[in-house]
């Protein structure tokens, strides 16, 4: 992997049921938008990544009652070198540097001042992170005060990513192969690229492709709560820009935010088997999830992709399919 940098639908009708109740009762402002909220709502079962079981704060992290050893990384970092180590309800501060295969990292906090939080070193593989936080340092990070990558992962395969809460960074998750799930990742950390003038592209997820080995993202929430002039890219961004884009899976996810929610390959043309199915898109960033809309640069035409079952997930037109 490279690090670089139409026709009305039945909610559009019980929507406009709605509405037209509520004219009929001479109270607009009072009533149509509470009762629309409500009919749309009603059309997932729920209003927010909360109450629709997506992975939050409660939910994700290091697990409550789990008692926490300090440990100091130094002015390089905490290195693993060893295959198999276990770090387990550690008080991380500083950054991880994993040069070994099957590395487990669970239950532990890592607060971050470098580049990452936890990154896996090319030709390494089997790294898991479960049940923890990684968190950046505003103002105190490495890359002109900002931290780039929560978990980078250069290595693989056999990466799981999962139950944890990741925030503060450009990008939570920078890979392209693993299976990342059940994952809190938010509040995204605009900061000056490097030594340039302009802000740093903000991600939950970061794919550039040239990678055939399968990424999985499932279950996850994903926001992107930043405005354009300040990075805001996507929920998840996963395109062609460093070699073809193939084997990537979105499925069953929460995504808020960004220039698009979700950026579904193809910028070069080399984008296939790409799987979007069944996520919900967020509208509590932007009217149409992301600044644009909810998908861009996904070509259903492209060899095994496939895209069924994502819907927006709240406001007045919660329920609605959307399309690239």
């Amino acid at each position: 992997m490279s690090i670089s940098r139409a026709r009305p639908s039945l909610v559009a009708t019980t929507l406009f049921t709605a509405l037209t109740l509520a004219l009929g009762s001479g109270n607009l402002h009072a009533q149509s938008a509470p009762r629309a909220r409500a009919e749309a709502a009603a059309m997932i079962g729920c209003n927010d990544y909360v109450s629709c079981g997506f992975p939050n704060a409660a939910n994700s992290g290091v697990p409550s009652g789990i008692q926490l050893t300090p440990i100091n990384g130094g002015s390089d970092g905490l290195t693993i070198t060893q295959d198999g180590t276990v770090i387990d309800a550690a008080d991380v501060t500083g950054w991880i540097n994993v040069y070994a295969n099957n590395v487990t990292i669970k239950n532990s906090r890592i607060t971050t001042t470098g580049y990452w939080g936890i990154m896996l070193a090319e030709g390494y593989s089997g790294l898991k992170v479960l049940n923890s936080t990684v968190v950046g340092v505003p103002g105190q990070g490495a890359d002109n005060g900002g931290e780039d990558y929560g978990i980078a992962i250069y290595g693989g395969p056999g990466v799981e990513i999962a139950y944890n809460d990741i925030s503060q960074f450009a990008h939570d998750f920078a890979g392209s192969n693993g299976y990342v799930h059940d994952n809190y990742m938010h509040d995204l950390q605009a900061f000056i690229y490097g030594t340039g003038t302009d802000y740093a592209h903000l991600e939950d997820v970061y794919d550039g492709g040239n990678d055939t080995r399968p990424l999985l993202l499932q279950h996850n929430t994903f926001l992107d709560q930043v405005t354009g002039d300040r990075g805001e890219t996507a929920a998840v961004y996963a395109t062609d820009d460093d070699g073809p884009l193939t084997n990537v899976t979105v499925d069953d996810n929460w995504l808020a935010g960004g220039a698009f929610a979700l950026y579904a390959g193809n910028r070069n043309g080399n984008a296939t088997n790409i799987h979007v199915t069944d996520n919900k898109f967020s509208t509590a960033y932007f009217p149409n999830s992301g600044f644009h809309g909810p998908i861009g640069q996904y070509n259903p035409d492209g060899q095994g992709n496939v895209i069924s079952g994502n819907v927006i997930a709240d406001g007045l037109n919660a329920g609605q399919p959307v399309t690239p």
